[in-house]
């Protein structure tokens, strides 16, 4: 072998060693005292166990800070690639915060970019494990000068293939908006906050001092409806991401994956008549009665703790996926309030762009809307459901349980 060519595959050889380790030590126990995983952990524990293959592994960054310093950046903080959640095929884009605290720079937005554009050609989901401080400043390039390009891939190929974002840490100002146009936004409880201008940001610029509420994954679950699903630690929200996947299917030209079931697809289910009262002025949960007819009462739900009187959720009839939306008597207030409108026309969207069935299951109280939801829009917010249901080209199957009044119909 020449000598060059020996010198080079030595160098291939210790690049690649130089990125397992990421930023260095000391930026690897820092990541590990905030109770984070790393990068690479957080794609082992995304896919089945030796299927990820990482592209753009040798790209460091190629700017240069203004005071004229080289920086180091392995991967120049973007691990790329794709492999197989249960069997499979995912487009992966993870953030490694020990590397410039997982900041975006030229190579990393291209790496990004050129990720997102494989994906969506190929029609296989986009999974980002996003733990970033945003775009790198103070560099002789300009990375927000890049940025639109990632919006404009979300949005190109939104609805062709399914984009899942997990949040594990920071996201602020332009980058906020992001994770905010995929189909899903899983938030750790732990370590990750959304914000357009965060508490440092927002108090230089106004004075104001925020709640250290604001931003958090429940904030934004509970307040914001701008979360999904929300997961305790790195781990359980990933595992989270994983099963949400088995309900996807990979693109919208295919079926989501059929799961064996233990139950008969021609079953009753007679326990509902012990769940729902016959007295409508009685209250009983739905979730009750959504275990008690989808397969092995397993179901995933969305936005759980948003809009509680509204419930979303995937489950499975006979091994197929389904969407099913409900009203939840035991939660106050009518479904036709603005934010259950917002919460039932984004998860139809999702259910209508991947041709996955929807089921209603309808119980609501004899409310009216007063001046505060008027004023709020409520018209508009029903109107974008009404406008979308009658353009959805999927099943649609309403069950009335015991009434339903008015527009909630």
């Amino acid at each position: 072998m020449e000598k060059a060519m020996k010198e080079g595959i030595e160098r291939l050889h210790r690049i690649q060693e130089e990125n397992i380790i990421g930023g260095g030590q000391k930026w690897v126990d820092r990541q590990r005292s905030l109770g984070k995983l790393l990068a690479r952990e957080r794609i082992e524990c995304l896919v089945d166990p030796g299927t990820f293959m990482e592209l753009g592994s040798i790209v460091q960054s190629t700017s240069v800070r203004i005071d004229g310093k080289t920086i180091y950046s392995p991967c120049d903080g973007a691990i790329i690639g794709h492999g197989r959640v249960d069997g499979s095929l995912v487009a992966i884009y993870a953030s490694d915060f020990t590397v410039q605290a997982g900041s975006i720079a030229q190579q990393h937005m291209v790496k990004f970019d050129k990720l997102w554009d494989y994906a969506g050609k190929w029609g296989i989901p986009m999974v980002w494990l996003l733990d970033s401080a945003g775009g790198r400043l103070g560099q002789d390039d300009i990375a927000v000068a890049g940025v639109e390009w990632f919006f404009w891939y979300e949005s190109q190929y939104s609805g062709v293939a399914p984009q899942i974002c997990v949040l594990m840490g920071p996201c602020i100002a332009g980058q906020a908006y992001a994770p905010c146009l995929t189909d899903f936004l899983l938030m750790s409880r732990e370590t990750a906050h959304l914000w357009l201008g965060g508490p440092r940001m927002t108090a230089a610029a106004t004075s104001e001092k925020m709640d250290e509420l604001v931003g958090s994954a429940d904030y934004h679950m509970v307040h914001t409806g701008t979360c999904d699903i929300v997961g305790v630690d790195d781990r359980e929200t990933i595992a989270k991401a994983r099963k949400l996947l088995g309900y996807l299917p990979s693109n919208y030209r295919q079926k989501p994956p059929m799961v064996k079931t233990n139950a008969p697809p021609l079953r009753e289910a007679p326990e509902i008549t012990d769940v729902v009262p016959a007295d409508t002025s009685k209250t009983y949960d739905m979730h009750n009665v959504i275990e008690r007819i989808v397969d092995d009462g397993d179901y995933f739900e969305i936005k759980g703790e948003y809009a509680k009187q509204l419930i979303t959720c995937f489950s499975r009839f006979n091994a197929r996926t389904v969407g099913i939306v409900a009203s939840n008597p035991v939660e106050p207030g009518s479904i036709l309030e603005c934010n259950a409108c917002d919460k039932y026309y984004r998860f139809l969207e999702v259910l209508d762009a991947y041709n996955i069935p929807l089921i209603n299951l309808i119980d609501t109280p004899p409310y009216m809307p007063g001046d505060e939801e008027e004023e709020k829009g409520l018209l508009r917010h029903g109107g974008k459901i009404i406008h979308l249901y009658a353009n959805a080209a999927i099943p649609k199957i309403s069950i009335i349980l015991r009434q339903v009044y008015g527009d909630a119909g």
